[in-house]
């Protein structure tokens, strides 16, 4: 499996003004694939043409578009024989080959992310920036599935017009025209897949198909090599970030009693996390029991000014079901940002924005929606300050603030709309 990793490192070992040809091509899919995944489009104001690297997370409509798509493209191809004649054969080709820049994208995302992790990489210097979403489990599994059905159909396109070139002796299922015929190359391909293979030889050991010599050996053989190193090699690699994120937190867990030069081993390590990896350790860290360790890792990250955190902790606040932890952790974050909100990115301020918002809809116990009031106004006074949120998004924010703030916060409000002269924006919904 590791295999794939070096394979998929090298084939794109020549640069082209920066970036290798292989990076060329994956920094388009990762962007087409997760924008595809996502749940919905990032908002973008008028005068702001950057939203969140990170993008949106993958939802549940996201990946059933994309199922959807993929089963369309299928069925379109099974049946485009006498429509496309041979063009069938290109068409399969480019979806094959999409399907494997996907797995290509994962290995390489997951590379950078793991480099920026171990200090080897600067955040700012990474190429594939996102790519969360095609790193879900559910997209990987239906992309696997998709490649091996694509497989079959190239196969038996091929084949049509060439008998046996491919495949000598398709295995019987008890009939051959129609979709019967598909199954029957699909089967065929199966056969081959690690794994699944042996099961299949193992349940009927004379059911696999006879290959040709030239070229159906080398389409056995890309298949077992294809599936054994990139496809099952990425699952791997992304099971061991999940692990590698797990193990930190259960090693923050065993260290909040421990000395104090473990802990911060283990804060610089989280301070190097890219996004996407410090919202898995966020994750990792709700799903402790213990209140108590919830709100140490909240605070210590807070105390090391890690500004992603900022945002990632926003975003993730309802899943906090201690509303103790979520009045602390909102005091952190205040103080944060008023003490060293002015180093904020424009990325920062920008997922902060939309987590804010987020959570703002998002009905909280009356002492915790006070304090992410109190937040929401520290954080457009920042963005005023320094001039990195656009009129319409604080005018947003603050409206909400108007809408659900108690009689102290609107009179803070008023305060602050005077100084900042925007107030003729700002109304109840």
């Amino acid at each position: 499996m590791a295999i794939g990793d070096a394979i998929s490192r090298n084939l794109g070992s020549f640069s082209l003004q920066g970036k290798t040809f292989i990076q060329r091509l994956l920094v388009p899919t990762v962007r087409g694939l997760d924008a595809v995944l996502s749940a919905g489009p990032v908002e973008r104001d008028e005068d702001e043409s950057q939203g969140s690297a990170a993008g949106p997370a993958a939802g549940p409509g996201g990946i059933v578009l994309f199922a959807l798509a993929n089963g369309l493209v299928f069925a379109c191809l099974l049946l485009s024989t006498p429509v496309f004649g041979s063009y069938t054969l290109l068409l399969v080709v480019a979806v094959l080959l999409l399907h494997f820049l996907c797995f290509l994208s994962v290995l390489s995302v997951i590379k950078e992310e793991t480099d920026v992790w171990n200090g080897l990489l600067a955040d700012k210097d990474r190429v594939l920036k996102g790519g969360r979403n095609i790193k879900n489990p559910a997209v990987l599994v239906l992309s696997t599935i998709f490649f091996i059905l694509f497989i079959s159909v190239f196969a038996q396109q091929w084949d049509q017009p060439n008998r046996g070139l491919f495949i000598v002796k398709l295995p019987n299922i008890g009939c051959d025209i129609g979709v019967c015929r598909n199954a029957q190359y699909l089967l065929a391909i199966l056969y081959e897949v690690p794994l699944i293979g042996w099961v299949l030889r193992a349940i009927a050991p004379g059911g696999a198909a006879e290959f040709s010599p030239l070229p159906g050996a080398w389409l056995r053989f890309g298949v077992e090599f294809v599936i054994a190193t990139y496809i099952f090699g990425t699952f791997k690699y992304v099971y061991f970030q999940r692990k590698s994120v797990n193990d930190l937190i259960t090693a923050f867990e065993r260290s909040t009693s421990s000395d104090a030069a473990s802990l911060g081993f283990l804060l610089r390590r989280a301070e190097r996390a890219p996004e996407s990896i410090l919202g898995k350790l966020f994750e990792s860290a709700l799903s402790r029991s213990k209140d108590k360790v919830r709100l140490a890792y909240i605070r210590a990250l807070f105390a090391e000014r890690i500004h992603n955190f900022a945002s990632v902790f926003v975003d993730k606040l309802d899943r906090e079901k201690n509303p103790d932890n979520q009045r602390h952790g909102l005091d952190e974050l205040i103080k944060l940002i008023r003490i060293d909100g002015r180093r904020f990115t424009h990325e920062v301020m920008v997922d902060t924005f939309n987590a804010l918002i987020k959570q703002m809809k998002i009905d909280h116990k009356i002492t915790v929606q006070e304090k992410l009031n109190e937040a929401s106004l520290a954080f457009v006074e920042l963005g005023w300050q320094t001039k990195s949120l656009s009129s319409k998004r604080m005018k947003r924010l603050l409206s909400l603030v108007k809408e659900r703030g108690s009689a102290d916060i609107r009179l803070r409000l008023r305060e602050l709309l005077s100084r900042m002269s925007i107030s003729a924006g700002v109304k109840s919904k």
